[in-house]
């Protein structure tokens, strides 16, 4: 497979991001919420709140990115967070929990950060790929800093089935670092799906939870939200948080230093927050004002996990 260069709606989807921010990102995170309700829905309701598989790990090693996105509030204007890595004998640990069940959905090594920011992130790759042979490792970067050298080494190494590099920029040209391995590879077979996403650096996206700089939400959102069945997020001293849109950590829901990581997921706070939701975002605090919506990953995900639920319970 060959590098493929991606931008959502192509030169005219750019140019209106450009133009007009706010609608574009409203209309398209509305669209999105109104496709995924009914099966969100149908996916709560049919599956034991206290029995859900993870679908989505994300264990971020390190809180610090080095991009400069006013969407996000974890850009190196906006940082609030202490600086935080992930010991060796946690991330470990965390792997170790992970793989007494063979986890086999999606795990990252990131969340609210740039990956390549942790010095010792190939190992930590190499490790989880070995530990956990049957799951889909999957890498986002900003492509700063993946020199042709890094790129190579994942890709040779098959440290990734994926990897999502966002080349933000004010036009769709590629920056100096990611033009540089994809010239190189463009006409070159790999094994890894690798995609350059050309994004504007400027674009306006969710609110998250009311924690982006460049977006505020008043109106109370009572759409589902899936994410709090799905994901585990996991921040360098072990705590986990409610997602992503988490970024400033007001969220609390456990500590796998000293529990079962999966044992967690499925008890205590989470599954409180999983029957509040059941009505709807707008019944727990941290949610009621988000418009977040995944744009397709989970609900591949959910629609796979639900067949394979139909096929257990009729064998």
């Amino acid at each position: 497979m060959k590098i493929k260069k991606k931008c959502f709606g192509g030169r005219l989807g750019f140019y209106l991001r450009v133009k007009f921010p706010k609608f574009c990102g409203d209309s398209y995170l509305l669209f999105q919420r109104k496709c995924s309700n009914y099966l969100i829905k149908k996916y709560i309701n049919k599956m034991k709140l206290d029995k859900l598989n993870p679908l989505f790990i994300s264990i971020e090693t390190i809180t610090r990115c080095n991009g400069t996105c006013p969407f996000c509030p974890c850009n190196i204007h906006d940082e609030k967070r202490p600086f935080m890595y992930m010991s060796d004998e946690l991330f470990k640990k965390i792997i170790s929990d992970l793989k007494k069940i063979n986890y086999s959905n999606t795990l990252m090594l990131l969340a609210n950060n740039e990956i390549l920011l942790d010095k010792n992130i190939l190992e930590r790759l190499k490790y989880a790929r070995i530990e956990l042979p049957n799951c889909h490792m999957k890498m986002f970067t900003n492509g700063k800093l993946l020199s042709i050298e890094t790129f190579e080494y994942i890709i040779n190494n098959n440290l990734v089935d994926e990897m999502i590099i966002n080349n933000y920029n004010d036009s769709m040209k590629l920056n100096k670092s990611i033009d540089k391995v994809y010239k190189k590879y463009r006409n070159k077979d790999i094994k890894t799906n690798v995609f350059i996403n050309l994004r504007y650096s400027s674009e306006i996206l969710s609110n998250r939870s009311n924690s982006s700089p460049n977006k505020k939400g008043k109106k109370i959102i009572n759409d589902y939200c899936v994410l709090p069945y799905t994901d585990i997020n996991i921040n360098p001293e072990g705590k986990l948080l409610i997602c992503c849109c988490d970024a400033t950590e007001k969220t609390n829901l456990g500590n796998v230093k000293n529990d079962d990581l999966i044992k967690l997921f499925n008890g205590g706070k989470y599954l409180e927050i999983r029957k509040k939701m059941l009505k709807g975002r707008s019944n727990y605090s941290f949610c009621k004002y988000c418009d977040f919506n995944d744009v397709g990953t989970r609900r591949k995900l959910i629609k796979k996990e639900m067949k394979k639920r139909m096929k257990y319970e009729n064998s």
